[in-house]
């Protein structure tokens, strides 16, 4: 395998970042629907973008095999995140007028998610918000080298307690293999391949000990 390198995220990688997104997690499994799939994809990516403030891709011939993204709590939002959270709720729009079934899915994930944290955000200061590697080039290492660029954005942040979210359809070992803890967990009826099933979804911490 030749070099692969490291850099911010561009704009001219969001395309190629929204499949990266969709194949690592199976998206169209559950949204099957080619028009709403593409919907789905520019909701995911600008809900990510609207609450990371560090993100570094990993490239292999030019193609973006890798990425990650997260926020330290006291670092200062951008006017991109304005921009993407705009983004977010005009793509949630789109959804709910034209693919409501799509959109009431989504929103059970969402609801997922803020039932897992509950009351508890305020014990975090750091989130990882997205991480994901082509299948092709797992076990590389570059899952941990970008894993260990957003821990050094974590250190200069002093973020030393962290939370994300994940799910059964992921490679959550090698969170656990990092030292992240499945600290909650709970389930999601969704349509999966047109047929019913369940989704865990994991909240995972890491806390860093000084």
């Amino acid at each position: 395998m030749e070099h692969i390198s490291y850099r911010k995220l561009e704009k001219k990688d969001y395309t190629e970042v929204r499949n990266l997104i969709s194949d690592a997690f199976g998206l169209a499994r559950y949204v099957p629907d080619k028009k709403a799939l593409e919907l789905v994809k520019k909701r995911y990516l600008c809900s990510c973008l609207a609450e990371q403030k560090f993100n570094r891709v990993a490239l292999y011939q030019g193609e973006v095999v890798g990425v990650i993204m997260g926020a330290g709590k006291n670092d200062k939002l951008h006017w991109s995140n304005l921009f993407h959270t705009a983004c977010l709720l005009y793509y949630t729009l789109l959804l709910c007028l034209f693919h409501k079934k799509e959109c009431a899915g989504q929103g059970d994930i969402s609801q997922a998610y803020d039932t897992l944290i509950a009351d508890d955000r305020h014990h975090f200061n750091g989130v990882l918000t997205l991480f994901a590697v082509k299948e092709k080039v797992r076990g590389l290492g570059i899952g941990k080298k970008l894993l260990s660029q957003l821990q050094a954005y974590y250190e200069e942040q002093h973020s030393d307690t962290i939370y994300l979210y994940t799910d059964s359809t992921c490679n959550y070992g090698f969170y656990e293999h990092m030292g992240f803890r499945r600290a909650k967990e709970t389930q999601v009826d969704v349509l999966c391949d047109n047929q019913k099933t369940i989704l865990d979804v994991y909240l995972y911490t890491f806390k860093k000990h000084r």
